[in-house]
């Protein structure tokens, strides 16, 4: 199963989607195109910012910028299930960190930011949360 995101700016602000792909049905071909949509949602989906945990639920890091500055002012891991897109947990990143990159296995997730003051990249780990651990 590959999943990507997708980014796009409207006349107000952006938004993105979370689609799951598949091999095109044409002859011969190597090309990939949506099967379905997962989630769409009102903020940008960034390189890095999707995984797909072992119990198949889709992760995804969701950043809010101030709309005057551009800056990050939060960010939150959402977690979807796959089948359905229904929204199943959100959880609040620490503050004053650019959040990067979401990624995981055997029972951990680890993300990767960068600190501005004092300046430097922090990765943290932390277990999967309990609503993630089983997909029934």
């Amino acid at each position: 199963c590959i999943i990507v995101g997708t980014t796009a700016t409207s006349e107000v602000e952006g938004y993105g989607r979370i689609l799951q792909m598949q091999q095109s049905h044409a002859a011969d071909s190597h090309e990939l195109v949506p099967e379905r949509p997962i989630r769409v949602r009102d903020t940008w989906v960034g390189a890095g910012a999707l995984h797909v945990t072992d119990t198949g639920f889709v992760v995804a890091l969701s950043t809010t910028r101030n709309k005057k500055h551009e800056k990050r002012t939060k960010t939150a891991m959402e977690a979807f299930r796959m089948e359905t897109g229904e929204l199943v947990g959100t959880w609040q990143l620490p503050s004053k960190v650019d959040w990067l990159t979401v990624s995981g296995g055997k029972g951990f997730f680890f993300i990767l930011g960068l600190r501005q003051n004092p300046w430097g990249f922090e990765l943290w780990r932390f277990p999967l949360p309990a609503q993630l651990q089983s997909n029934a």
